[in-house]
């Protein structure tokens, strides 16, 4: 309603407005649907029967003007007549002309004037006697039905050019049994169909002087659809009517649609610059950003890459006295620093804790930019390096700063199109901030657009982490970077390993069309490896945005934290309750029995099984008797074999429900359960309703999920040992 009001509300005064609810975006079946809802079918009803009466009241056929018109009377006043009236047509007849306003309120005024009234209600009674049987509901169905037929209700038709030129013309029919299909003219009696709902992937509305343009972008399609409206003012009209159809039919809560900027020059999301470089991207020399090359003594080299190095350094202000470590960067082809300072540019409008900081420029030769320095370096080299001592809560912590950051661009209109762990920096061990803003680029909404220069860079930049639709057509948006978000976060959860490691540069785009995505990590919990599958989605709309994700990292961070912060508490408890077990075995045992727990409990051939029980934690000291023993099933000497049953009572006690409740982290084929598990449920839930590509890729995701806990039951049968193993 907001919306509206503000697209209409700027041209005319508010009062002079009337707003009425319109039922516009209809399922493929709606009749079949809304006849199970009283009120959506009296809704469509009234809309459909009030245009009918305005506008097209003497546009259908005699019989077909007759039947109506006895449905709507039926309909009317069905509720005031018993049983046995209601089959009268007369008294139904007697009562529209005598009380709602005569014939001319349900007939067209052309057929009153031609027929004469008493041959005219002879006839209303005549075609009446069809629908003795029929109740209100019955009525507007057959009303919509005969509707549909005639007057197309179902559909809209807009005027406009194929092409961004003006030279084909031809009408756009959208609806939902025909999707977007085009017509040689109004009357649709052949129609060709131009793109699916379910295929669309964005929708770019652009004014220009040629006039407004819609491109249509869909997925299998090599070329987008590229509509010039005939009227400007049908141009958002169009395309609001089509986000509707595709969130409706592909589940979507958020619009499809981007605007690109007034100005065509302008190429928002290109990789590389033109020559002509916009001089407002300069820092002049004597602005605030604006450095003493004297001021800086460099050191050594932090970083060699293809297009700059990055060093160390110390910087001294005037009126400080203390140096502080800063990393300059410089490009190695001077003829890119225009590049350099549009970076620079972005850095400088950014003020975030996880985000690199700019402290100040150089513009004149060599130019530099000069950045805070993080000492860890890059996330990838020290997920490598510190491999060993990163728990998945610290892992999940970086995840979670880095969405953060994102969320902040995504706010701010930038996308950043190098999300990969070697472009963040470690600040400190419990800090990441993003870093690398050479391919970033400003946005003036959330869009996306063709970069026909982006093609030739491919082969520089990370194609392995890059959405399907920037490696086919170099397209860009906040979208691709959710993309690779995603393989980010499976890169960390995999303690730096590249995703598609064993695929060939050109193999990558085939592999991720054909269904194919990264395994769940080891360490990775199932409910995060099922946000990075949702950035992997081929549709680029149905990703997840920034914000979303955000929130959703925060809950399992929380999560995570609170399970860290219970397991500790847990193993405190433990400890305090050893040394009370310890005197009971002293105490309780002869001498020669004293021996190490396994050893007491199940003796030499039951080492492995002690270990693997060893590892439940105790839910508190309550759940070990003080002065019982925790866990003697069978007890072993260590000079003879003789077996001592313990009493039964003593069995159940240790076997108690909250000793089952163990801690899952690390269980293998807990956390594969939980991914097939939740693999059924989405197909479950969206198997009826989605397209066929996209229950193959859930079909293929639950396929590889059924293998990771194949591969975690056999790793863990390994570890048991072979007197508790049963054949099946």
């Amino acid at each position: 309603m907001q919306i509206a009001r503000d697209t209409y509300e700027c041209t005319h005064p508010a009062d002079e407005w009337r707003y009425e609810l319109h039922l516009r975006f209809l399922p493929q079946d709606f009749l079949v649907e809304f006849s199970h809802s009283e009120v959506m079918l009296n809704y469509l009803y009234q809309q459909v029967w009030q245009d009918y009466q305005k506008k097209a009241l003497n546009g259908v056929e005699k019989e077909m003007a007759f039947e109506l018109a006895c449905l709507e009377i039926r309909r009317k006043f069905y509720k005031l007549y018993s049983p046995s009236e209601r089959k009268s047509q007369k008294s139904l007849l007697d009562h529209q002309e005598k009380e709602a306003g005569g014939l001319t309120r349900v007939l067209p005024p052309l057929l009153m004037v031609q027929m004469k009234p008493k041959l005219l209600r002879k006839h209303m009674e005549q075609v009446g006697r069809y629908f003795d049987s029929f109740n209100p509901m019955q009525c507007m169905l057959g009303s919509l039905e005969r509707l549909q037929r005639c007057l197309l209700f179902h559909r809209k038709t807009y005027s406009c050019y194929l092409g961004d030129n003006r030279q084909v013309k031809m009408y756009v029919v959208v609806g939902p049994d025909v999707n977007v299909s085009s017509s040689a003219d109004k009357s649709q009696m052949k129609l060709s169909l131009l793109v699916e709902f379910g295929d669309i992937n964005s929708i770019v509305f652009s004014e220009s002087t040629n006039g407004t343009l819609l491109e249509l972008n869909a997925r299998g399609m090599l070329k987008p659809v590229l509509l010039t409206m005939v009227e400007d003012s049908d141009g958002l009209d169009l395309a609001n009517l089509i986000d509707g159809f595709v969130r409706m039919h592909q589940g979507l809560n958020y619009s499809c649609i981007f605007q690109k900027p007034v100005d065509d020059n302008s190429d928002y999301a290109e990789v590389m610059v033109e020559q002509n470089f916009d001089e407002t991207y300069r820092c002049v020399p004597g602005s605030t950003m604006e450095l003493d090359r004297q001021s800086i003594k460099m050191g050594y080299s932090l970083h060699n890459g293809k297009f700059c190095d990055v060093m160390h350094a110390l910087y001294r202000e005037k009126d400080e006295c203390e140096p502080q470590d800063v990393a300059v960067k410089e490009y190695k082809d001077q003829a890119n620093n225009d590049r350099l300072l549009q970076e620079a540019d972005i850095m400088r409008q950014l003020h975030h804790p996880h985000i690199l900081m700019l402290i100040g420029t150089i513009s004149m030769l060599p130019v530099w930019i000069v950045t805070e320095f993080c000492q860890e370096g890059q996330l990838q080299a020290y997920l490598e390096e510190h491999k060993q001592d990163l728990e998945t809560f610290t892992l999940l912590r970086y995840i979670w700063q880095i969405s953060v950051a994102f969320s902040y661009l995504e706010s701010k209109k930038i996308i950043h199109r190098d999300v990969t762990a070697r472009s963040m920096l470690v600040a400190t061990p419990e800090c990441i901030k993003l870093g690398s803003f050479g391919f970033a680029r400003f946005v003036d909404t959330h869009g996306s657009c063709t970069d026909e220069r982006a093609l030739q860079l491919i082969s520089l930049m990370a194609v392995q982490w890059m959405a399907p639709e920037s490696i086919s057509s170099a397209r860009f948006s906040t979208f691709s970077d959710i993309w690779m978000f995603g393989m980010c976060m499976w890169e960390i959860m995999s303690y730096g390993a590249s995703p598609f490691h064993d695929r060939s540069r050109k193999d990558v785009l085939q592999a991720v069309e054909s269904g194919e995505r990264p395994m769940l990590p080891k360490s990775c919990p199932p409910q995060l490896f099922g946000l990075m599958t949702s950035c992997w989605s081929l549709f680029p709309a149905q990703r997840p945005p920034f914000h979303q994700l955000k929130h959703n990292l925060s809950k399992l961070y929380t999560e995570e934290r609170k399970q860290q912060q219970e397991s500790v508490d847990q193993q405190k408890r433990i400890i305090s309750v050893l040394p009370r077990l310890s005197a009971w075995d002293s105490m309780s045992l002869p001498n020669e029995m004293c021996e190490t727990p396994a050893a007491l409990v199940y003796g030499e051939m039951d080492r492995g099984t002690a270990r693997t029980y060893s590892n439940l934690p105790s839910s508190g000291a309550s759940c070990i008797a003080p002065h019982k023993p925790p866990r003697p099933l069978t007890r072993r000497t260590a000079t003879n074999s003789e077996t001592v049953n313990t009493e039964k009572d003593t069995n159940q006690s240790f076997y108690s429900e909250s000793m089952l409740e163990k801690d899952r982290i690390g269980d293998g084929v807990f956390q594969a359960t939980i991914v097939v598990v939740m693999k059924v449920q989405e197909i479950s839930q969206e198997g009826l309703d989605c397209t066929r590509q996209r229950l193959q890729i859930m079909v293929q995701e639950l396929g590889m999920a059924v293998r990771e806990l194949l591969s975690a039951v056999d790793h863990e049968l390994v570890t048991l040992p072979d007197n508790i193993r049963r054949k099946v």
